[in-house]
């Protein structure tokens, strides 16, 4: 299956990068459901016919993948999803996580902001996987721009807790620039950089 194959690359791309960086690595899991349980991992799952989660109890990636991610199978759509929730295995691999879960808060717009660096963090270290195994097969430049241009973030009036459009799209372009995990360092922006 394709997310699999996935996958794969990124154990073996982030495999290779943390252990050179003397990082601890553990491989992820999968697991491909029809119907994710309402109360997987302690999330609320909603009725959307796709969706991948990430559960750091387990280091489990779960995966539904319904009608609206299979309607157009060329764009990277699904790959940059299973880059996006990977990096969260990632953050629990290097303790970005537990500082995360550990970061103090005065009131609950300071906690959405927190969740959203943690949020376009992942979608940071997406883009620079992506740039990492890029240019891929039968893949152009324009496929990246394709991709880029499917992005949506948080709605207005909605608890913003993934970013902005703009944000999203903002930090993708800086991990695929570089290729580089070390420019996705959402903890030190300013606050406008993660809105």
């Amino acid at each position: 299956m394709y997310v699999n194959a996935i996958v794969r690359c990124l154990e073996k791309t982030w495999g290779q990068h943390l252990t050179n960086a003397e990082l601890g690595y553990k491989k992820v899991k999968v697991l491909h459901l029809d119907r994710i349980p309402k109360k997987y991992c302690g999330f609320d799952i909603d009725k959307a016919d796709s969706q991948a989660w990430y559960c750091g109890r387990t280091n489990t990636l779960v995966f539904q993948i319904g009608k609206t991610w299979l309607d157009d199978p060329s764009d990277l759509w699904l790959f940059r999803t299973a880059a996006a929730t990977y990096a969260y295995h990632v953050q629990k691999l290097v303790a970005i996580a537990a500082a995360y879960d550990d970061l103090p808060y005065r009131n609950k717009s300071e906690l959405h902001e927190q969740a959203r660096r943690e949020s376009l963090q992942s979608d940071c270290f997406a883009g620079a996987f992506l740039k990492s195994v890029w240019p891929l097969k039968n893949r152009a430049e324009e496929d990246w721009y394709a991709l880029l241009g499917l992005i949506q973030g948080d709605l207005r009036g909605e608890e913003r807790w993934y970013g902005r459009t703009g944000s999203i799209k903002n930090w993708m372009r800086a991990g695929f620039r570089t290729g580089d995990p070390a420019s996705c360092n959402t903890w030190t922006a300013p606050s406008s950089k993660v809105a």
